[in-house]
């Protein structure tokens, strides 16, 4: 291809009718694909743009850009591919080439680049680039190509083009040394023309439109990238690692340990990584900035989507600083740490860890993972340190297609830091009014609030040990106090409140209640029994203090009280009330 310079953005310069390259000087198109001839159609240099989104997230239309010319078999075959810096114009080019008009050779700094994008494209392809003498399947030379205004900046030759098959030209018109560091108009240029030398086309003759046809998806491309025109792609993109993977097969060896990605907030690059637990870390950037762990998803750490991650790699983790971020993660069990600001936590599947570091959390449950024909129960138990939240069915079950996310330092002490949001996306909240809410407190003291889910939810509370203070809300609620001197608060709504072990206080708050300050007289639990206090309040209660010295009050409306074994008092309170004071030595008031 030619890569054209001196234009303004969005010109297309057509290429001249007979160029002197080494194909039109023998009387061959060099405009033809199929034919197997050379390209030298001008590039249109990437420039100014607005922001860029990419349309699908994993689609994959990468092997458009391959179209039959490799070195080797192709096929995903590795090869050994040789290469050389001219320091003089080969035989085979005919006496009036461009390519022999003041030929020179490429300067230390552009052999430098050179060979450094030659590795980078060994990290991810099986392509092993051997530097020879003299003439290599690959060379690169310099030379006086074309005279303004349609100066050529470069053009190479595809592979199975003869003699010249892999030849890179550049226009020594231009002061290459000078641009050839990583992200600079003359190192992506390289990048560009090494490109067709191993086999792949253009963007815009693979059809591509919008999006696709931009560096952000490939340095093939032409036209202007999402970042702006200060800033080269300083790596092959998306598409490009895809396809000469397809060619050359995959280099799953490079990176393929435990590897922490530092993101560059001023490069455009794509990570390809070969396996173990790896993490994009972004914490030392105090702006707001969104993370993509799907393989083909864009990040935005500084410019706009400029970070991309390879078809085939796997980011388990991220850590991000102190902005408003948003994170996405992927089918994987990622470990997700947002830092100090209020972040937004997309979930995919998997099971999730997500450490909150400060500020307001919230995650958010897409409606694919998360809807009424196969979720009825979100499900959530607490260890000291954790809240892990659970998608069941009908029946309880977990949904392991679903998967769990895990929430660390969701209760710390200091209050600072915790989940404060849990969304569902795509207007599913309305059909929450039927999720049942469940959750387990640990062995310690704990403070549990019913779950706020449409108009009157249904919770289940499970406090365990320890001296618990649990508030179930609105709804109809069982709670379960267990071992400890709870505080149970049934609020609205019909409730069932169980004190369980040890001395505990119940207020069955508004709705008719059942209130019951220990365990049935089960064989299991004939050794529990407390002395508690329980308030009826308003609501037709049904009130048992079962074992245990107990001051039972009904409260408003029409009670029915038993006080169980022990010596009880009761009152009845307002309301026609039926006292009963089973064992003991009770004393019974009807009240009002």
């Amino acid at each position: 291809m030619v890569f054209s310079s001196g234009q303004t953005e969005g010109e297309i310069v057509p290429s001249s009718a007979g160029c002197r390259c080494a194909y039109c000087l023998a009387g061959k198109d060099h405009a033809g694909l199929d034919t197997g001839s050379a390209i030298t159609d001008p590039l249109i240099l990437p420039g100014g743009g607005g922001a860029v989104t990419p349309e699908n997230i994993g689609t994959n239309n990468a092997l458009n850009l391959v179209h039959g010319f490799e070195w080797g078999p192709g096929g995903g075959t590795a090869v050994t591919v040789t290469y050389s810096f001219l320091t003089s114009v080969p035989s085979y080019y005919p006496s009036t080439a461009d390519e022999r008009f003041l030929f020179s050779s490429f300067t230390p700094e552009m052999k430098d680049a050179t060979r450094t994008i030659l590795q980078t494209i060994s990290t991810f392809a099986n392509v092993t680039f051997t530097e020879v003498a003299g003439v290599g399947d690959i060379t690169f030379g310099q030379a006086l190509l074309e005279l303004p205004p349609t100066s050529l900046l470069a053009y190479a030759y595809y592979p199975d083009q003869g003699n010249v098959g892999g030849d890179v030209w550049l226009n020594n018109l231009f002061a290459f040394p000078s641009i050839m560091d990583p992200g600079e108009q003359g190192y992506y240029a390289v990048q560009h023309e090494i490109g067709h030398a191993l086999g792949l086309i253009h963007s815009f003759d693979a059809g591509f439109t919008g999006d696709e046809n931009t560096e952000q998806y490939s340095v093939m491309a032409y036209d202007v990238s999402p970042w702006g025109n200060t800033v080269f792609a300083s790596g092959y993109m998306l598409y490009d690692i895809y396809a000469l993977q397809s060619i050359y097969g995959a280099n799953t060896s490079f990176n393929s340990g435990n590897t922490t990605y530092t993101l560059d907030p001023n490069a455009a690059y794509t990570v390809w990584d070969g396996g173990g637990f790896d993490t994009f870390n972004s914490s030392a950037i105090s702006a707001n900035v969104i993370i993509h762990l799907e393989e083909g998803g864009f990040s935005s750490v500084g410019l706009s989507e400029h970070i991309a991650i390879a078809y085939g790699t796997v980011i388990e983790a991220t850590k991000t600083g102190s902005g408003h971020d948003h994170i996405y993660g992927n089918a994987a069990d990622n470990t997700l740490e947002g830092g100090l600001g209020n972040d937004h936590y997309h979930y995919s599947s998997g099971d999730d860890t997500v450490t909150d570091t400060g500020g307001i959390e919230i995650l958010h449950l897409p409606d694919v993972v998360v809807n009424e024909n196969n979720v009825s129960f979100l499900r959530y138990s607490l260890s000291p340190d954790d809240l892990v939240i659970y998608l069941d069915d009908l029946d309880g079950n977990d949904q392991t297609s679903i998967g769990t996310i895990t929430v660390s330092d969701q209760f710390e002490m200091s209050g600072a830091y915790r989940v404060e949001t849990l969304e569902f996306h795509s207007g599913f909240s309305a059909a929450l009014t039927n999720l049942r809410v469940t959750t387990f407190a640990t062995q310690s003291a704990d403070t549990i609030e019913g779950i706020m889910f449409g108009a009157h939810p249904d919770d289940t509370i499970y406090a365990f040990g320890g001296d618990d203070i649990v508030e179930a809300k609105d709804g109809n609620d069982i709670v379960y106090g267990g071992a400890g001197n709870d505080q149970l608060w049934g609020n609205d709504g019909g409730d069932a409140l169980f004190g369980n072990q040890d001395d505990d206080i119940i207020y069955g708050g508004a709705g008719d209640d059942f209130l019951f300050g220990d365990e049935d007289d089960t064989a299991a639990s004939e050794s529990f029994f407390g002395n508690d206090i329980i308030f009826g309040e308003a609501g037709e209660d049904w009130i048992e203090g079962n074992k245990g010295a107990d001051m039972i009050s009904g409260g408003d409306d029409t009670d029915i009280i038993f006080g169980g074994s022990g010596n009880d008092l009761l009152s009845g309170d307002n309301g026609n009330d039926y006292l009963v004071g089973e064992e003991g030595d009770d004393i019974l008031s009807g009240g009002a």
